[in-house]
């Protein structure tokens, strides 16, 4: 098995975004493999420079990275969901 953004991206089955009520704390929630989730979240420290979006993108970007580690780490001892 080769791991490549394209693998990675193919096995993201759902996605689910949410702040935080009253906060600028943006939680990224992907299904993987139809049944696992894997989160990523951000912040920003000043509330008045908040943006959504890039709230969604950076809590998304660093659920992906966990993806890399757990995918990475299934492919080396040959695991099997």
């Amino acid at each position: 098995m080769s791991l490549t953004p394209d693998y990675i991206e193919s096995i993201i089955t759902g996605e689910e975004y949410y702040v935080l009520a009253g906060s600028t704390h943006t939680i990224c929630h992907l299904t993987v493999h139809g049944n696992v989730t894997v989160t990523g979240s951000s912040d920003c420290i000043d509330p008045a420079d908040f943006d959504a979006e890039k709230g969604r993108v950076a809590a998304r970007r660093r659920a992906v990275d966990k993806l890399w580690e757990l995918e990475g780490y299934r492919a080396k001892v040959g695991a099997k969901c």
